[in-house]
């Protein structure tokens, strides 16, 4: 017994002044949020800060609003969200000095951006009349004025004027794919029906996830997927178009009362590989 507890009280010592040789690690007061396996946003945030293996230490959400109040209740949280999506409970961090904004994004200074993308199979679009009408009112100066709210347009400019159609498409439509990607398509489907006439009860909206939406569009689970990110040449494989709709950043949020005001691509890697565990290491004091 007195040797167990020596041992015990060896290892004890061993953590406490941080010999990684007895297998002893410090998780650290930054509490690091992200999304799950499957997220656009998770495969595009891990892409453009270059980390290739996501931190075993971050806690996953499931969806943008849980991500968001994750953040939004704990003090020395951090995450990354949609642009679109943030809102008045959390605070944007600047990146390499960079707000996260649409005129940053189409300037090409703000680093973390990414399109969002629907696809399809032709066969599908090519047989419901009301998906077609839906994708050209997509594209129409109208829908790309709802895509320019709170995302970046890169066709507003010269985008066509939406036709409405003598008489409403009522084939249904089935759409799925990414929780970013959701309130925009909620809004352009809500503005598409008042516009075109087609019943609001004929289109279904499920935000599953980027790899979902992709998945379901080639099987035909859905008539039209919706990706947070590029869509994969595996994607594509499968008999898949993909169209862009718009364009996003990717905001780093933290909790209101965190000081942070700017942190560099080099810091998220760092922060999400476990690099860096404490905010005082940063130089932020709480």
């Amino acid at each position: 017994m007195k040797k167990i507890l020596m041992a015990i009280a060896s290892v004890v010592l061993a953590c406490g002044i941080g010999f990684a040789a007895m297998g002893c690690s410090e998780k650290g007061d930054i509490a690091k949020y992200t999304r799950e396996e499957g997220s656009g946003t998770r495969d595009a945030f891990m892409e453009l800060a270059g980390i290739e293996t996501m931190s075993d230490e971050a806690a996953v959400s499931q969806g943008t609003d849980a991500l968001m109040t994750a953040v939004a209740g704990n003090k020395k949280a951090i995450g990354y969200v949609s642009l679109g999506s943030v809102n008045s409970t959390i605070k944007k961090v600047k990146i390499e000095n960079v707000e996260a904004t649409a005129e940053n994004i189409i300037a090409g200074t703000y680093k973390l951006s990414r399109p969002f993308n629907v696809a399809y199979k032709q066969a599908t679009l090519d047989s419901n009349e009301t998906l077609q009408e839906l994708m050209e009112f997509i594209y129409s100066k109208e829908g790309q004025t709802i895509v320019s709210e709170d995302y970046v347009s890169e066709t507003l400019e010269t985008a066509p004027v939406y036709t409405v159609p003598e008489t409403a498409p009522t084939a249904s439509v089935k759409i799925s794919g990414s929780t970013s990607v959701t309130p925009l398509m909620e809004k352009l489907v809500e503005a598409f029906c008042e516009a075109s006439g087609v019943a609001a009860s004929k289109i279904e909206i499920n935000g599953n996830g980027s790899g979902a939406g992709m998945t379901d569009a080639a099987s035909g689970t859905s008539d039209l997927g919706m990706a947070s990110r590029a869509v994969k040449d595996s994607e594509l494989a499968q008999g898949l178009t993909a169209k862009e709709i718009a364009l996003d950043g990717i905001a780093i949020i933290v909790n209101t009362a965190n000081p942070v005001e700017n942190l560099t691509l080099a810091n998220l890697k760092a922060i999400y590989t476990d690099e860096v565990k404490n905010w005082s290491d940063l130089s932020v004091q709480f």
